[in-house]
């Protein structure tokens, strides 16, 4: 009965999802309910936009469909575990003279039944497990960019 225990005890925390991959200064700024990462930077509209692409690229993302006049760019999904893939939707605006990165991660898993097999939900930093995580792993992706300031805001 004591190993049945101790194996169920490994098996729960082994097995869970952590609540957040993000350091603790960036998990303070984060509002309940987050979907969406808004970044600022002092580029222009296009040169971001071609320094996005090949950023994603370089990180082993495949563009599925990209509008450089419109400012859109969508990844396909991309394997961050066995079982899950994320994918990026991309917004870039032009502010001024600056540009303005807008972006949702979404996920799906691999192992589930063949109804759920191809849905794919928005991740959300507060609802925990998948959705946080692929929430997190959005921005720990996107904080690799030259940024001059981050927001982290509910969209529809």
């Amino acid at each position: 009965m004591k190993k049945f225990i101790i194996v169920l005890v490994l098996f729960i925390f082994i097995g869970c999802t952590p609540l957040s991959r993000l350091p603790k200064e960036v998990r303070s700024q984060i509002p309940k309910e987050a979907n969406t990462l808004v970044m600022n930077f002092d580029l222009p509209k296009d040169s971001l936009f071609i320094y996005v692409s090949e950023f994603l690229s370089t990180e082993n993302f495949r563009i599925h469909s990209l509008n450089k006049e419109v400012g859109f760019i969508n990844t396909d999904g991309k394997q961050y575990r066995p079982e899950m893939l994320i994918r990026l939707n991309i917004q870039i605006s032009t502010d001024n003279n600056k540009s303005k990165l807008f972006c949702t991660s979404e996920f799906s898993l691999r192992n589930t039944n063949d109804e759920d097999k191809d849905k794919w939900w928005r991740g959300n930093y507060s609802y925990g497990g998948y959705f946080t995580l692929c929430f997190d792993n959005m921005v720990l992706l996107l904080q690799k960019l030259p940024y001059k300031e981050v927001q982290y805001i509910r969209k529809s």
